[in-house]
């Protein structure tokens, strides 16, 4: 799978990305968002720089294939652009940016917590260290200076610009084709912002599954039924630590997943200081890795897409406490659908409201902005 910046470059600006590309792919994807990036920059001036055959990838042929490709694809988007993963350290950054791009005005504590977690992400970027104390691998110290400049970028970019999502939005055709032809997909870029995109969507993953577990062991499967029935609310408080430690297991099994039958995505990225590929990210699917992200639907619901079975037939929200707990508050899903179905493109934008908000960029957060009700089921 093949990022814009692998398919042309400014005139001038050529360097060895093209020529010493690893030389045993067998098949060149891009998707339907980056084929038009491709022709709207070569019409800017830029020059294709890549020339072998490729095929393209959209969402509708994935959708008529796998219905579920709708909910599935706007999670993945909601999660990459702007999560709310309760265990990360960037937790705060990603709510901060959350309220600026609803144009919300922080309070003078909220840019005093701002700017100090800016001046560390700056410094733990520059050392040559990590947390542990041992010197950081070629690739962590391409994550920890991706994550600066993507917080940055994030910030700064314009909203309204035609190709805003384009990296998420790719990103989550990429993952959904290899998860359903379970075969080996890299996707090159030489774009930091998608390494930190796959990190923000393996973490979000995993606090999806987590919650999901902590519910279903809390309601069972009586409090399952009549959450199904549209009949029931479930309040109740759960030990941080506790979900801390499992939502980290969930992470580890996306990288420790080897068994013959797996396979993977992963992400090589064109080191532009050093002129070489780096493997940065792999993620590795077994079977039941392959089977918990077909069933992600996070906080979404769509007409067509059944949501009865692996807990997806409720939202939830959570608040974290002073007492180091998480309150949570558990609702029945308002599109409770028995099963899958595939109908038209135009039928499909018709009820499906993800479809039809589909370039309003806040409305992918797994935050609730405030006067803004986000992609969840209402």
């Amino acid at each position: 799978m093949l990022d814009t910046n692998i398919l042309v470059a400014r005139k001038g600006e050529l360097d060895n990305r093209i020529k010493i590309l690893p030389k045993f792919f067998r098949r060149f994807y891009i998707t339907e968002y980056l084929e038009a990036e491709k022709k709207f920059l070569i019409e800017k001036g830029y020059q294709e720089i890549f020339n072998c055959k490729t095929k393209v990838l959209n969402f509708e042929s994935l959708r008529k294939e796998f219905p579920d490709t709708c909910v599935l694809y706007h999670n993945f988007v909601t999660a990459m652009h702007n999560p709310a993963h309760i265990t990360s350290p960037y937790f705060l950054n990603e709510a901060f940016i959350n309220l600026e791009k609803n144009s919300y005005k922080l309070n003078k504590n909220q840019e005093k917590v701002k700017i100090w977690l800016s001046d560390m992400m700056a410094s733990y970027a520059k050392s040559t260290y990590s947390s542990t104390g041992k010197p950081k691998s070629e690739e962590a110290r391409i994550l920890d200076e991706s994550y600066q400049n993507h917080i940055r970028k994030k910030r700064k970019a314009d909203p309204k610009h035609a190709n805003y999502l384009n990296d998420y939005r790719s990103l989550s055709l990429s993952l959904i084709n290899c998860l359903l032809r379970k075969t080996n997909t890299t996707y090159v870029t030489s774009d930091s912002d998608i390494l930190i995109a796959v990190c923000n969507l393996t973490e979000a993953i995993a606090q999806q599954i987590s919650f999901k577990y902590f519910i279903l062991e809390k309601i069972k499967q009586e409090g399952a039924t009549r959450l199904w029935r549209g009949k029931e609310k479930f309040r109740f408080v759960i030990d941080f630590s506790p979900f801390k430690e499992f939502v980290a297991k969930q992470m580890q099994c996306f990288a420790l997943s080897l068994k013959e039958k797996s396979f993977y995505f992963r992400v090589i990225f064109w080191d532009q200081k050093n002129q070489k590929y780096v493997d940065c990210l792999r993620l590795n699917f077994d079977k039941d890795g392959r089977d918990m992200m077909l069933h992600s639907h996070g906080q979404l619901a769509c007409p067509f897409v059944c949501n009865s079975n692996h807990g997806n037939m409720f939202r939830y929200k959570y608040e974290f406490t002073k007492e180091l707990t998480l309150n949570v508050e558990v609702y029945p899903k308002s599109i409770r659908v028995p099963f899958s179905v595939f109908v038209t493109s135009d039928q499909h934008k018709k009820s499906c409201k993800y479809i039809q908000q589909n370039d309003d960029f806040r409305k992918f957060t797994e935050f609730e902005p405030p006067g803004l009700p986000p992609l969840f089921d209402r």
